[in-house]
């Protein structure tokens, strides 16, 4: 029974997330209640905050539902320096998350609630927060292996560690986010993948251009 039980309530939490996936789609953050996600869901606001504290918790929920685990991208830029390079490893992550987006309707939608339907308001304020948080958490994990491309002489030259990042993750966000508001303009993996690529080309030289480069000097403190 308790079984049953734990599976009904984690039955019902998905409804609601998937409830409001489809109403934030459809109306925005700002303009959504927890009334109708409910009538959506079929159960009670009662049931709604037996899961959740209120709508920035439904919003936050429903954005882990698609996020990629922080251990999950570490993993993936270890791969690639252990088997090709830190630029091997960019391309393969940012190529796994386009081929999600285009072809995973669910990552559609909540990106596009993301991108593009949710207003400021004070009730998604401790989300903003938290995504602040992760992206710091992500920018500290990339920034460490862009310092070590730089130490393997990998980095082009004149970009620091932390320039990179930020041209690494505007790539990706300018790409979601042009995409996601008018999909007619370009395809996604025909187009968007080539961009990609070539943008990370741009930070990162390849390992037989970084074999023939000459290494950063080290400061020597005696």
């Amino acid at each position: 029974m308790a079984r049953r039980t734990r599976e009904d309530a984690q039955k019902t939490r998905a409804a609601i997330l998937d409830a409001a996936e489809c109403i934030f789609l459809e109306r925005g953050v700002a303009r959504t209640s927890l009334e109708q996600i409910a009538q959506r869901a079929g159960v009670t606001r009662g049931a709604i905050y037996w899961h959740f504290r209120d709508k920035g918790d439904v919003f936050e929920a429903m954005l882990a539902r698609v996020q990629t685990p922080l251990a999950d991208i570490t993993a993936a830029l270890h791969i690639g320096v252990d088997k090709d390079s830190l630029r091997d490893g960019l391309i393969r992550l940012a190529v796994d998350a386009l081929d999600r987006l285009a072809h995973s309707e669910q990552h559609r939608r909540v990106y596009t609630i993301l991108f593009h339907r949710s207003e400021a308001a004070d009730e998604t304020a401790q989300v903003s927060a938290s995504r602040t948080l992760r992206n710091r958490e992500v920018q500290t994990i990339l920034e460490t292996y862009f310092e070590a491309a730089q130490q393997r002489g990998e980095l082009r030259p004149g970009l620091t560690p932390q320039q990179a990042v930020w041209a690494f993750r505007s790539l990706m966000l300018g790409i979601y986010s042009d995409w996601l508001r008018d999909p007619s303009q370009f395809h996604l993996e025909q187009d968007g993948i080539p961009v990609a690529r070539a943008l990370i080309g741009g930070l990162l030289r390849s390992e037989d251009d970084a074999m023939g480069a000459p290494r950063p000097l080290e400061t020597n403190n005696e």
